[in-house]
């Protein structure tokens, strides 16, 4: 992969930016690769991924989810819906093929 998909975002109030850049060049020594999403850390994934699978049955986790298409409007419709509560979770999937 020589090139990557990217959001910036300025602060409140501005207007998401989704812009293509080259693949970062890291050391081969140590990395340091942060996955995450508002309001969750990246020790938190492997409970994140449990808890929906042990109460699937339970919880309509799917239908809880808005989901947004990876593009500038889509990305700044799910930070406008986030920040006014319209959703319980506003999910960004760069593939629509992902959510079938």
């Amino acid at each position: 992969m020589e090139q990557i998909r990217v959001c910036t975002h300025d602060g409140p109030g501005a207007k998401p930016a989704i812009r293509t850049v080259p693949w970062p060049e890291v050391g081969k020594k140590a990395a340091l690769i942060k996955v995450g999403s508002w309001g969750f850390t990246g020790n938190d994934l492997p409970l994140g991924v449990d808890m929906p699978y042990r109460t699937r049955n339970k919880y309509p986790w799917l239908d809880m989810q808005t989901i947004y298409p990876f593009t500038e409007d889509g990305v700044a419709c799910a930070v406008a819906d986030a920040r006014a509560m319209k959703t319980v979770k506003s999910t960004i999937v760069p593939w629509p093929e992902l959510v079938g």
